[in-house]
């Protein structure tokens, strides 16, 4: 039976690999959610939040540095430890708006919970993250790379909702449904690659893409970067997103989440079915770096 729901972002991204909605949030939420994100992101910069992504390294674990830590990401938006601030993401991460969006990418009402967390500039020293797909190595072959692009094609939707003006993510268009070519095989690092585009999003724009596009990101000391990232899964096809998801970390806390609405309530407790068929397993990380 052909799905109802509508399908502009879901067509969008399969011609391109990602979409980008303009003004998602109002001129209210954005000063709201901003003002939030600030407190948080001064918070983590004094050491008084355990969960951030730390300069010089792209993908976790994120073991604390020895020598004057910098960060460039916040984690863990929703945990229970962040109070009332927590419990007002939530409230974001389930608006109706954003869910569907979500649910027109992923061509479903099932969805479950992900990730939900901000992207930040650093303040010690400029930092790049290099090209990748976000499940698929480098070393993988043609073949390899094609089977792992067509079984995650939607099993999860990713976002970034900007707050600040934002012009970080490069992205590849197009490349989320074929091999990397010789000349992308080539650039593992920061070099230029053909057809490249940097994504502008203005504050309140709201960016969704496959994960799997070839992509990479810049992070300036001299720019403030405050940008929700985040990701929706498709819960029939949670597996194929378990290690992508489980290796931050966010399964650790479900126990002693508290749901501010049922919307949360349903997709935390998919995220924790998923997390239990995976129990036992050791799933490792997706990339290293």
């Amino acid at each position: 039976m052909p799905s109802t729901l509508p399908h502009k972002y879901h067509d969008e991204i399969v011609e391109n690999g990602y979409t980008v909605i303009k003004q998602l949030l109002s001129r209210d939420e954005i000063e709201k959610f901003l003002k939030l994100s600030r407190e948080e992101i001064g918070k983590a910069r004094n050491g008084d939040w355990p969960f951030v992504r730390f300069n010089g390294k792209q993908f976790p674990p994120w073991d604390k540095p020895e020598d004057e830590p910098d960060i460039w990401g916040v984690t863990h938006l929703m945990h229970p430890k962040w109070g009332s601030v927590g419990k007002q993401f939530q409230e974001l991460y389930t608006d109706e708006k954003v869910l569907n969006v979500v649910k027109d990418i992923l061509q479903t009402e099932d969805l479950n919970m992900e990730l939900f967390n901000m992207l930040i500039n650093p303040t010690k020293k400029d930092f790049d993250l290099r090209w990748h797909r976000d499940d698929v190595e480098n070393s993988a072959s043609d073949e390899k790379e094609m089977e792992i692009l067509e079984r995650c094609a939607f099993s999860g939707a990713q976002f970034n909702l900007a707050l600040k003006d934002d012009v970080n993510l490069i992205v590849v268009p197009k490349s989320h449904a074929r091999p990397r070519t010789a000349e992308e095989r080539q650039k593992l690092k920061f070099e230029p690659i053909t057809g490249q585009l940097v994504v502008h999003l203005e504050p309140g724009d709201c960016a969704f893409y496959n994960p799997n596009i070839l992509h990479r990101a810049t992070y300036s000391t001299k720019r403030e970067r405050v940008t929700l990232h985040g990701s929706y899964g498709n819960y029939k096809n949670g597996k194929n997103r378990a290690r992508l998801v489980l290796q931050h970390g966010v399964a650790d806390w479900l126990d002693q989440f508290e749901p501010t609405n049922n919307e949360i309530n349903i997709m935390a407790d998919r995220l924790k079915q998923v997390s239990e068929q995976m129990k036992g397993k050791d799933l490792g990380y997706s990339l290293e770096g």
